[in-house]
């Protein structure tokens, strides 16, 4: 059984990953991993849209504006945990055991 089966196709048919995983018979985690993982390999795009109320491929050019709108989202994601991780690197400073402003009660 492939799951892609079970990803709707345009917008207007989006599912939720609830009801993806009761049509296949499958946990709703195991739908979680292969979506990430259709998206990660490049298998499929499919995208997670709480406005149209679940998870699909996109019906270009039908979608495309929904498909741009989902790439901006996800690069501004990646680059928030990049600058998230680049300012972790620098804490706390190299041969303190303290961050910043932290009082040490010992």
């Amino acid at each position: 059984m492939e799951l892609i089966q079970y990803i709707p196709i345009g917008r207007r048919n989006a599912r939720s990953r609830f009801d993806i995983a009761e049509a296949a018979g499958v946990s709703e985690r195991t739908v979680r991993d292969y979506i990430s993982n259709a998206n990660r390999t490049g298998m499929a795009v499919i995208i997670a849209d709480t406005e149209a109320g679940g998870y699909y491929i996109p019906d270009l050019p039908r979608d495309r504006k929904y498909l741009d709108r989902y790439l901006r989202q996800e690069a501004h994601r990646a680059r928030e945990i990049i600058n998230k991780v680049n300012t972790m690197r620098g804490r706390p400073k190299k041969g303190s055991d303290q961050y910043d402003g932290q009082l040490s009660l010992f």
